[in-house]
């Protein structure tokens, strides 16, 4: 029997692998190949679950405004990592809105015993620095070739870096681009590239990046989580391959009205209804497959109340 190979970039699989608990040093290794720091230890504030991620139609709206794995390291500061496999419009200012919500979210809080200290005199003093790290499938910098990216607050004309009285930077951003060259890498980088691009697993990596593989290795996985990951494989797949063929059909549509005007107007209305529609068949097929209103939601990005009407 062939070996079942999945993508760590499955929802599931990501989140159970940097967002348990049990893989904390996982985790501590990935923030510290990404961004160099050293880390004590890090606590999960939205830890996964089988059961919690089966999303229920109360908490629909929180996962929409959410990222992937929110951590808190042992000084306070929070660390963000989203996984964003499909080209989305705006995706850099998403990614600087989540940034700049988690660095505010610290402010004048006083149920971290991490930041009580620091609040007494001046609330300002709760603020911590926020890093956020966004792992990407498609080609985000066509300026240049290089598959990492990191930014901070800089002064551009003395070229002076923003940080704090610790030294460290308050806003910190890496965009990890699996599209670009692989050798353009340091360090423990290219064999995370490898894992999470084509689930190659190296003999040579480190420790913690052997145990990631083995906590991605289907054949590990529990009986509930392999069900949810084949429905959701499933249905993802089917999807991907309606999405494009919706783009081909927008496109061969601004095509034949000639003008450069009329190919944008046919892409962007050809692409905006036929992957809705496209969606909308997804769930209806889903529906009857006896999946879960919210598990569909999660698969087609369509709202509970949606899908509902297409009971």
């Amino acid at each position: 029997m062939r070996k079942r190979e999945i993508l760590p970039s499955n929802d599931l699989l990501f989140k159970k692998l940097f967002a348990s608990p049990k893989n904390r040093h996982i985790l501590i290794g990935f923030i510290h190949d990404m961004i160099g720091l050293n880390v004590v230890d890090v606590i999960i504030e939205n830890p996964y679950n089988i059961r919690t991620f089966k999303v229920t139609e109360d908490q629909q709206e929180f996962l929409e405004t959410e990222v992937d794995v929110l951590a808190r390291l042992d000084d306070g500061s929070l660390v963000t990592i989203e996984l964003q496999v499909r080209r989305e419009a705006h995706f850099i200012e998403r990614s600087l809105h989540y940034l700049s919500e988690k660095y505010v979210s610290n402010y004048a809080r006083r149920d971290l015993e991490k930041l009580k200290d620091d609040i007494k005199e001046d609330k300002y003093g709760s603020l911590r620095p926020v890093y956020g790290i966004n792992i990407v499938y498609f080609d985000l910098f066509k300026e240049d070739d290089k598959a990492y990216h990191r930014f901070t607050m800089y002064d551009v004309k003395n070229k002076i870096e923003l940080k704090n009285e610790d030294g460290l930077p308050l806003l910190s951003v890496v965009y990890f681009d699996l599209t670009k060259p692989r050798d353009t890498l340091e360090g423990e980088m290219p064999y995370w590239y490898d894992y999470l691009k084509s689930n190659k697993r190296v003999e040579e990596a480190p420790e913690y990046l052997q145990d990631a593989y083995k906590v991605t290795s289907y054949e590990n996985l529990e009986m509930e989580e392999r069900e949810m990951l084949d429905a959701v494989e499933r249905a993802r797949s089917k999807l991907d391959a309606q999405m494009l063929y919706a783009e081909e059909e927008g496109r061969k549509r601004g095509e034949r009205e000639g003008l450069e005007q009329g190919l944008e107007q046919g892409l962007e209305q050809g692409l905006e209804q036929g992957v809705k529609q496209n969606k909308i068949e997804t769930a209806r097929k889903m529906l009857k497959m006896g999946m879960k209103v919210e598990e569909i939601s999660v698969v087609t990005d369509l709202s509970v109340e949606e899908i509902e009407k297409l009971k």
